[in-house]
């Protein structure tokens, strides 16, 4: 189940407990090994599709002033799901892709809810979001992550699991997202996100 629910790291902890639960015999041998195949297969396609994702949004056509909704609506409902819980946003039961949207969008309108998530951010987030700020809100993509690093390494079940990366938190916070602007790859803070850590710097 938590592979079709592209869950990758819920089958793993399944296939360990399925390792420390079963006895050392033929039938329960061969259905280890035929969850660690299905584990195996599960993960290739997931990484697959996520590449595939990350490709299609680096290609999406962004205006240099795109506003939150713009940067986040092709984003999955797991991705906004995890968006709203990094947020805090509360009160969301069983919510609509739209419902998410509409949520996410309000919150980041809000200057001083922004302007508090900005000050709570890790060192190195902030930092990236310094620098993107002083350059007007956008970074050509390669340069951003030769500076800052990319979040390859983080999931996209962001409520389950903090990205680690400064470009994974930023993104889980609607702060930053990836598109091409100018007929360029690049990262871009949405509009009033920008407008909001603007004036806090002023």
């Amino acid at each position: 189940a938590a592979l079709l629910d592209k869950d990758i790291e819920g089958a793993e902890s399944a296939y360990t407990a399925m390792q420390e639960l079963t006895p050392d015999e033929k039938p329960a041998r061969e259905a280890r090994e035929s969850m660690a195949l299905r584990i195996g297969f599960g993960m290739q396609r997931f990484l697959h599709e996520r590449r595939r994702r990350q490709e299609e949004h680096r290609k999406r056509l962004l205006p240099p002033a795109a506003t939150v909704r713009v940067c986040i609506e092709r984003y999955s409902r797991l991705q906004l799901n995890g968006m709203a819980s990094v947020l805090g946003l509360e009160g969301l039961k069983r919510p609509t892709k739209e419902s998410l949207l509409d949520r996410i969008t309000a919150a980041l309108e809000d200057a001083d809810h922004v302007r508090a998530l900005g000050a709570a951010l890790p060192a190195e987030a902030a930092k990236a979001m310094t620098e993107l700020l002083s350059r007007g809100g956008r970074m050509p993509f390669d340069e951003f992550t030769k500076r800052h690093g990319s979040d390859k390494g983080d999931g996209e079940s962001w409520g389950w699991s903090t990205p680690k990366s400064a470009m994974g938190r930023l993104k889980a916070l609607g702060f930053l997202t990836e598109g091409t602007v100018g007929g360029e790859a690049s990262v871009l803070v949405p509009a009033e996100v920008r407008s909001a850590l603007a004036l806090k710097s002023a």
